[in-house]
């Protein structure tokens, strides 16, 4: 670390029925399992629920700076920043899938989250938003959302 204290950013994801699901801690087994458990209940593989449920909005915050992926019920998202700007793509998005990454490069412990939402426009084509959020707030436009990262990725 460079010597500068920042808040660690978490994420937590509200689904249309009420429940929550958050980040639980911050070590990388409670980050995956937390991440785990999201998965499992967005795509309907609890043993107890298992019916694929729908996200109303995934923020990722440490306190100070918040950034949403919000979703609409025909199926479009929307991406909002500290700094009041809301990104979209060009045309709506019938089914749109968050995107979500954290990386940590080595030896230099930068953090950093990739988060975005991305999937198939009414042009048929695959489109989406995504940013790139250091450890500090500070965020960046990704011009390019892999197709392959147009899922939760762990």
């Amino acid at each position: 670390m460079d010597g500068n204290t920042t808040t660690p950013f978490k994420w937590i994801a509200l689904f249309r029925n009420g429940h929550i699901v958050e980040q639980q801690g911050d070590t990388k087994l409670e980050r995956l399992a937390s991440l785990q458990e999201l998965i499992d209940y967005l795509y309907g593989n609890e043993l107890l629920d298992p019916r694929k449920h729908y996200l109303v909005w995934f923020k990722v915050t440490n306190g100070l700076f918040t950034f949403t992926v919000s979703f609409d019920r025909d199926g479009d998202a929307y991406l909002d920043t500290p700094d009041g700007k809301m990104l979209m793509t060009e045309f709506k998005l019938r089914s749109a899938h968050i995107v979500y990454r954290r990386e940590e490069e080595l030896p230099s412990h930068r953090v950093y989250h990739v988060l975005g939402f991305a999937g198939i426009d009414t042009t048929d084509q695959f489109a989406g938003r995504a940013i790139e959020i250091d450890q500090y707030g500070f965020y960046k436009t990704l011009t390019d959302i892999p197709r392959e990262h147009a899922i939760m990725k762990l």
